[in-house]
């Protein structure tokens, strides 16, 4: 079965995360960046098609993750336990 999602769309699970969350996007990106609620980037990484990170170095509370791709931001909020 494919997928649903549009070419600009972006999934982060599971949404709230404990110990890893996955991204998961269509299209090309280059780079995924997570920030925390001050803004600063908590983590950085070089993407493929879909990853899997984990998440059990991140302290309770709100991030935004942004997947940049060509031309593009897709923003999701993940909620860190």
């Amino acid at each position: 079965m494919k997928s649903a999602m549009s070419a600009t769309e972006m999934n982060v699970y599971p949404n709230p995360a404990v110990d890893h969350a996955t991204v998961r996007w269509t299209g090309e990106a280059s780079e995924v960046v997570v920030m925390n609620a001050a803004g600063q980037i908590v983590a950085k990484a070089q993407v493929e098609e879909t990853n899997e990170y984990e998440i059990n170095n991140l302290t309770t509370g709100m991030y935004v993750v942004n997947v940049i791709t060509d031309g593009e931001v897709l923003t999701k909020k993940l909620i860190v336990r």
